[in-house]
C-alpha cells in the first residue's frame, strides 16, 4: 500500500512539474500579433487610378524617382511645418519601391522602439511630397545631384488629410489591442499619395477640400 501511495505521489510530482514548465515556456512564446519590428517596411502607395487630370502611369514614375523630401504640419513642433527627407545617393533605394512606386518607411516612424506611437501617427497633417527645381526648370534627382539645396520647391503628390485620419483611427485600435502587427499591415494598406501640384494643392487647401 505504502509503494502504491508512494507512486501516485511521485507521478502527480512529475505531472504538476510537467505542467508548470509547459506554462512557463508558453509564457515565454512571445504573442505573434505584440512583436514590435522598428526595422519592419511599410510604404506610402499610390491611389489606383487617374488623378486629376495628370497622365498618372507617367506621373506616378515621376514623383517616386524625384521626391526630395515630405512637408508636414506637426502638433508636437507647435503645429509649425516639419520636414524630412528621402534618402538619396547609395541609398536611394532604401526608401523608394521606383518599381510599384511607394515610398517606404521604417516600423520606427509608427511605432517605437519603447512602444510608444511614433510622431507619423500622433502628429502629423497637410502632408505633402516636393521636389527642387534647378535653374533650367528640371527637378534635382536625388541619386546624383549634388549642387546647392537653395532652389525652388515644387509639390508633387499629397496625402489627403481624411486619409490620414481614417488610417490613425484604425491603426489607434490595433494599438489599443497591442496588436501591433495589425498596426503595421494598416499603414501598409492605407495611406496612400495622390498626385497634385503646388497651385491645385493650395487651391484645394483654400476650397476646404482636404
Amino acid at each position: 500500500m505504502k509503494n502504491r501511495l508512494l507512486f501516485i505521489l511521485t507521478i502527480s510530482t512529475l505531472l504538476f512539474a510537467c505542467n508548470n514548465h509547459a506554462l512557463e515556456k508558453e509564457e515565454e512564446q512571445p504573442q505573434i500579433g505584440n512583436q514590435l519590428n522598428p526595422e519592419a517596411k511599410l510604404s506610402i502607395t499610390a491611389k489606383l487610378k487617374e488623378t486629376r487630370g495628370m497622365s498618372y502611369n507617367d506621373s506616378l514614375s515621376y514623383i517616386v524617382k524625384y521626391a526630395w523630401e515630405w512637408y508636414a504640419i506637426s502638433k508636437e513642433n507647435n503645429n509649425a511645418p516639419t520636414a524630412r527627407g528621402f534618402d538619396f545617393d547609395d541609398d536611394y533605394g532604401t526608401q523608394r519601391d521606383t518599381i510599384n512606386n511607394k515610398f517606404l518607411l521604417w516600423g520606427v516612424d509608427i511605432i517605437q522602439e519603447d512602444g510608444s506611437l511614433g510622431w507619423f501617427i500622433t502628429s502629423l497633417s497637410d502632408f505633402v511630397i516636393i521636389t527642387l527645381r534647378t535653374p533650367n526648370g528640371s527637378p534635382a534627382n536625388p541619386r546624383n545631384y549634388h549642387g546647392t539645396l537653395d532652389l525652388p520647391h515644387d509639390t508633387i503628390a499629397y496625402v489627403p488629410n481624411k486619409i490620414f485620419q481614417e488610417a490613425r483611427d484604425k491603426i489607434m485600435s490595433a494599438y489599443e489591442r497591442k496588436n501591433y502587427q495589425e498596426c503595421y499591415r494598416l499603414f501598409d494598406s492605407a495611406f496612400i499619395f495622390i498626385p497634385t501640384t503646388g497651385e491645385k494643392w493650395r487651391a484645394m487647401k483654400a476650397s476646404g477640400i482636404e
